[in-house]
């Protein structure tokens, strides 16, 4: 979003979702996804703001304000973070991924400047609102 006002202005343009996020367990088979999921959080040193299974992970939190002019780009996100399992118990059983996330993760980046050093959410966010 380009702002013109020397001053600034919101940056308020509807965020457009890339891709979503569930935390979640995906199996072959019939596999304790409750269970497989609270041994996958249990593994983070720090458990508070992990979500529950079953959650979206959250978008679009709202406008924020930039003092000056220039090209502008307003990104959000979250760190995903996944594990491969394999799971043996009686009758159940299967192999699959357990998916959740970490954050969330907003800020603001300049189009005409690049942060350094530069993380793979910047480079997104610039390749794919920035391009002329």
């Amino acid at each position: 979003m380009t702002i013109t006002s020397h001053s600034g202005g919101p940056l308020d343009k509807p965020l457009a979702p890339v891709r979503r996020f569930r935390a979640e367990v995906i199996a072959d088979g019939d596999v304790p996804q409750a269970e497989i999921y609270e041994k996958f959080i249990g593994k983070f040193s720090d458990r508070e703001g992990l979500p529950e299974l079953g959650a979206v992970a959250p978008s679009d939190q709202g406008a924020v304000t930039i003092n000056g002019s220039g090209r502008f780009v307003h990104y959000e996100g979250v760190q995903a973070v996944e594990a491969t399992f394999s799971s043996s118990c009686g009758p159940m059983s299967g192999r699959g991924t357990v998916t959740s996330w970490l954050g969330p993760v907003d800020g603001v980046l300049s189009c005409d400047r690049r942060p350094k050093p530069s993380e793979p959410i910047h480079d997104e966010a610039i390749a794919l609102t920035c391009t002329p």
